[in-house]
């Protein structure tokens, strides 16, 4: 979403240990390289889940 606005300028990305979700929770997350964050190239948000993940933490298991 950031990058579909002309003064979207910086995406917000913490440590593994502080935000384990968004490095293990999508399953094709695109490497961050020289501190640039490539856009998704697929339909919708572009992402899809680990479903190993999901299914490891759900609440209802």
């Amino acid at each position: 979403m950031l990058a579909s606005i002309p003064h979207g300028t910086y995406v917000e990305c913490f440590h593994p240990d502080r935000d384990p979700l968004f490095w293990n929770l999508i399953a094709n997350r695109p490497e961050i390289s020289d501190g640039m964050y490539p856009l998704p190239q697929g339909p919708g948000w572009g992402i899809e889940l680990d479903a190993d993940y999901v299914e490891r933490y759900r609440a209802d298991r």
